[in-house]
């Protein structure tokens, strides 16, 4: 198992952007999305909410992997993490808003949360590398 500590930061991601994400909805802010009550489910489907975010968190970590090693560190996973996750929201919430009746306060929101969600995962998968791979654990920062 080469990449060990990929698949660790990838669960440890999945699970760090879950978890936000639920806070996020849930107590930061709960009263924000009143407009999105028609179309949400009374009982989400968590499974797949936690598969989103591990498809997100594999995304990061396939460009993570892309970084040359002596370069590889917390810093350039928190790059490419907030990077990944501006872009993603602007194409995802973007493209909501054409589609959707929503405010624009709305869709600012999403795409900060996305961008947070991308800060998360990068610096995770970063973090998991200096822990686990001995050969960057005292080289990269």
């Amino acid at each position: 198992m080469k990449r060990k500590w990929l698949y660790i930061g990838i669960a440890l991601a999945s699970c760090l952007q879950f978890f936000f994400e639920g806070m996020w909805y849930g107590i930061l802010f709960t009263n924000s999305y009143e407009e999105l009550h028609p179309i949400l489910r009374n009982s989400p489907h968590l499974m797949f909410n936690f598969l989103s975010e591990a498809a997100f968190a594999s995304l990061v970590g396939f460009f993570y992997l892309h970084v040359p090693n002596e370069r590889r560190g917390l810093r350039s996973g928190i790059i490419i993490g907030t990077i990944l996750g501006l872009l993603i929201g602007l194409y995802q919430f973007l493209g909501w808003y054409g589609s959707f009746d929503l405010s624009a306060y709305v869709i600012f929101l999403e795409i900060i949360k996305a961008i947070f969600l991308g800060t998360i995962c990068g610096a995770a998968i970063s973090f998991a590398e200096l822990r686990i791979n001995p050969r960057t654990k005292s080289r990269a920062i």
